[in-house]
C-alpha cells in the first residue's frame, strides 16, 4: 500500500500541482489591487509602522492636484482639512456641524479612537475650508440642514472613511493597475515621495509643528494621543489648550505659506514658551 502511493505520487505529472495552487490564488490575485490601504492587521497580518510624511514640495504639488484630479470638492478639502487640525481621517469624515463653534473658532470631537474628547482649534486656513464646506451644505429630505461636513449622496450618513481612501488610492496608479469601473485620473495625486494615505497627512501636521519649534507633550495635545504614563494620565488633567492655539496656528501659516509659494517663513522656528 506504501509503495502504491508512492508510485501515484511519483506518477503525477511535474508542475501540476504548482499549476493547482495557481489556478486557486488567481481570485486573491485579482482582489490584491482592491486591498490598497488596508492595514495588514485587519486581514490577520503583522502590522506596519508607516513612517511616510509629505515634504513641503509635495504639499505644494498636492495643492494643485486636487483641484485636478476630479476629486469631489468635499473631499479635495478633506485633504486639507485633516493636515490643517492633525485629526484622523475617520474623525473628519464623521464631524458634525454642531461640534463647530465659529465665535470660539473650535471643533468638538466628543467621540475618538482613544475615548477621550478632543477640542481642535481652528487657524484660518483650517477655517477656510470649514467654510468652503459649508457653503456645500445641502439640505436633506425633511427640508433640515444635513448634519454632517461629509454627508453621503443621500444624505443619511457620512461618508465612509473606507470610500474616501479608495479615491485617494485609485489616483495614485498607473494606468495598467486600474480598477473597473473607477476613476481614469490615475495618477493625478501620485507624488514623488511615493504612496500616501490620509493619515500620512496627520503624520505630516506632527512634524510640521515640531520643524516649528512646538514642544512634543504639545503636540501629542493637539494629536489627542494618550499621555503615555498611566500616573501623568490620572493625574495631569491640563489639555494645554493655550499652547495648543498657538501650534494649530503655526501649522496653519506654515501650510498657507506653503500653497501660496510665499518661501519668507518656513525657516523660522521659535519654540513655545511653557504657560506661567
Amino acid at each position: 500500500m506504501q509503495g502504491r502511493g508512492q508510485e501515484e505520487i511519483g506518477e503525477r505529472t511535474p508542475g501540476r500541482h504548482e499549476a493547482d495552487v495557481s489556478i486557486r490564488l488567481r481570485p486573491r490575485d485579482r482582489c490584491a489591487k482592491s486591498l490598497d490601504g488596508i492595514r495588514r492587521a485587519s486581514i490577520g497580518g503583522k502590522d506596519v509602522e508607516r513612517d511616510r510624511i509629505l515634504s513641503d514640495e509635495e504639499l505644494a504639488r498636492l495643492w494643485v492636484a486636487t483641484r485636478a484630479a476630479n476629486l469631489s470638492r468635499r473631499s479635495a478639502l478633506a485633504v486639507w482639512l485633516i493636515l490643517a487640525t492633525a485629526c484622523r481621517a475617520g474623525e473628519a469624515m464623521a464631524a458634525r456641524w454642531e461640534h463647530v463653534d465659529w465665535i470660539k473658532r473650535t471643533w468638538y470631537l466628543p467621540e475618538t479612537k482613544n475615548q477621550r474628547d478632543h477640542v481642535i482649534h481652528l487657524s484660518d486656513f483650517a477655517l477656510q475650508q470649514i467654510e468652503a464646506l459649508s457653503s456645500l451644505r445641502e439640505l436633506d429630505r425633511g427640508g433640515s440642514s444635513v448634519p454632517w461636513l461629509f454627508p453621503t449622496k443621500s444624505g443619511t450618513g457620512h461618508l465612509c472613511v473606507k470610500s474616501f481612501g479608495k479615491q485617494l488610492a485609485d489616483r495614485q496608479r498607473t494606468e495598467a493597475d486600474r480598477l473597473q469601473n473607477r476613476t481614469k485620473q490615475t495618477d493625478s495625486l501620485a507624488l514623488q515621495g511615493g504612496r500616501w494615505v490620509a493619515h500620512d497627512l496627520r503624520r505630516t501636521a506632527a512634524t510640521m509643528m515640531a520643524r516649528s519649534g512646538v514642544p512634543t507633550d504639545v503636540i501629542d495635545e493637539c494629536l489627542n494621543h494618550k499621555l503615555r504614563s498611566k500616573v501623568s494620565r490620572v493625574y495631569i488633567k491640563d489639555r494645554r489648550l493655550q499652547e495648543q492655539i498657538v501650534a494649530f496656528d503655526r501649522l496653519g501659516s506654515m501650510i498657507t505659506d506653503l500653497v501660496s509659494g510665499d518661501e519668507s517663513r518656513k525657516s523660522v522656528v521659535v519654540p513655545i514658551r511653557a504657560a506661567a
